[in-house]
């Protein structure tokens, strides 16, 4: 399952494209172009946020919590194309635990677990805008 993510959410998304997308399992890419080692962080924290929001079927609000275990290369800035695995660990009712990879040319660059809380959507987090937002974002699949 491929999924496109276009210009207009771009601003928010810092992935570009969603290359599969199974029950226990979600792959992206992203080609940086000298950007700081911190957005990979924040690619992963994404990444795995979208694949809860996708098993919940959007139904609830996700955050990212915490980020555990976490290894970073001395590196100030990233350079070209980088794919992500995020692999499910364990989940609640309002936890999600899951084992995100970074690599370039199948080295590993990044390799941390990854915390998500599940809370309903409420005033603060309003249903209407976030919901139909993040769907709209996952409607755009090419094969």
């Amino acid at each position: 399952m491929l999924i496109h993510i276009n210009s207009k959410q771009k601003k928010f998304v810092l992935l570009d494209q969603i290359i599969d997308n199974q029950l226990s399992k979600i792959e992206a890419i992203k080609e940086f172009n000298n950007d700081p080692i911190f957005l990979a962080i924040e690619a992963c924290a994404q990444l795995g946020a979208f694949h809860v929001r996708f098993l919940l079927d959007f139904s609830r609000h996700v955050f990212f919590m915490k980020l555990k275990n976490c290894e970073i290369p001395f590196i100030e800035n990233l350079s070209g194309k980088y794919n992500f695995v995020g692999n499910l660990l364990a989940k609640s009712s309002d936890i999600y635990s899951y084992s995100i990879k970074m690599k370039k040319n199948n080295l590993l660059y990044l390799d941390g677990v990854f915390l998500f809380a599940v809370s309903d959507y409420n005033e603060n987090f309003q249903r209407k805008h976030l919901e139909n937002h993040y769907q709209q974002i996952f409607s755009q699949i090419n094969f």
